[in-house]
C-alpha cells in the first residue's frame, strides 16, 4: 500500500501495519493484555508522530522552490532550442546534456514536492 500511497499519504498504511504486527502477535501470546497493548501502542504513536512533527518544522530547511522554477524555465527553452537546431538540420549535440539534466531535474523536483502535503 506505501508504494501506490507517495509523499505524507504512505504513513498511514505503514504506521498501521506496524501497530498491528506490535499489538497482535504480544496479544495472541497474552489475550487479556491485548487492550492495553493497544492502548499504550496508540499512545506511543501519537508521542512519537508528534515528536517527529516538531523536529521536522524545526529543522527541516525551505525549499529552493523559485530556484528550481526558474531552472525548469530555462530547462525548457534549452529544450526548445534545441528541438529548433535539430529540425534545421543541425546535428543535436545538446541532447546527452539535456537528458542528464532532466533526471537532475526530477530528482529536485520530488525533493520539493516531499514538502507539500499535496506530493
Amino acid at each position: 500500500m506505501t508504494h501506490y500511497w507517495q509523499s505524507v499519504k504512505s504513513y498511514i498504511p505503514l504506521m498501521s501495519g506496524i501497530a498491528v504486527a506490535v499489538v497482535v502477535i504480544p496479544a495472541m501470546m497474552e489475550p487479556q493484555l491485548g487492550m492495553a497493548l493497544a492502548v499504550d501502542r496508540l499512545a506511543c504513536t501519537l508521542i512519537g508522530g508528534v515528536c517527529v512533527a516538531i523536529i521536522v518544522g524545526l529543522f527541516t530547511p525551505k525549499a529552493q522552490q523559485q530556484s528550481f522554477q526558474d531552472e525548469v524555465r530555462a530547462f525548457g527553452q534549452d529544450v526548445e532550442t534545441e528541438a529548433q537546431a535539430i529540425l534545421q538540420g543541425a546535428a543535436g549535440a545538446q541532447i546527452s546534456r539535456l537528458m542528464h539534466q532532466t533526471g537532475e531535474l526530477e530528482a529536485r523536483a520530488r525533493l520539493i514536492a516531499a514538502g507539500f502535503r499535496t506530493g
